[in-house]
């Protein structure tokens, strides 16, 4: 079976207009940001706008989720199923496991949110492979620590992916 194209909420900020500021050493509840202006609708109604466009296949930026409790995920989750749209990806745009000074925190925040996507019932979790400028120290740290997030990702049943 050919697999549809997915769509990302990145490309549709405007319409949803919030994003929660949620990066790593943020505290919950994650403040609330009109980025885009208020939106024409709310994340909860992604699901059912989706289905009725034709799409069956939605990668979810971290920052348009406004909490990583459980309950919360796994209600956007079933909404997405519920409309028959599946959760592809959940796009972690934030942290850096190349950096020295803030390696164990963005590694356990990176795999906080590799456990968000498992409750949301994604099947993959991108992750950002590190901001350092190229060396070789920088290369063997995103080398470990995507090993680490890697089997996180592993025993939730979630496939870590990067394109960074």
């Amino acid at each position: 079976m050919k697999n549809p194209i997915a769509v990302s909420s990145w490309s549709l900020h405007h319409l949803l207009g919030i994003t929660y500021k949620n990066g790593p050493g943020a505290k919950a509840p994650f403040a609330r940001h009109e980025t885009f202006g208020p939106g024409k609708f709310e994340l909860e109604q992604l699901p059912k706008e989706l289905a009725a466009r034709g799409f069956k296949r939605v990668e979810l930026c971290h920052f348009h989720l406004s909490s990583q409790k459980p309950e919360y995920l796994k209600r956007i989750g079933e909404a997405f199923k519920a409309s028959g749209v599946i959760v592809q990806t959940l796009l972690i745009d934030d942290g850096d496991i190349t950096n020295p000074v803030t390696l164990e925190r963005d590694i356990a925040w990176t795999q906080s949110w590799i456990d968000s996507a498992s409750h949301l019932g994604a099947e993959h979790a991108r992750v950002i492979a590190g901001k350092s400028k190229p060396s070789d120290e920088a290369l063997m740290m995103s080398v470990e620590g995507l090993k680490v997030l890697a089997e996180r990702g592993r025993k939730l049943g979630v496939r870590v992916v990067t394109e960074n």
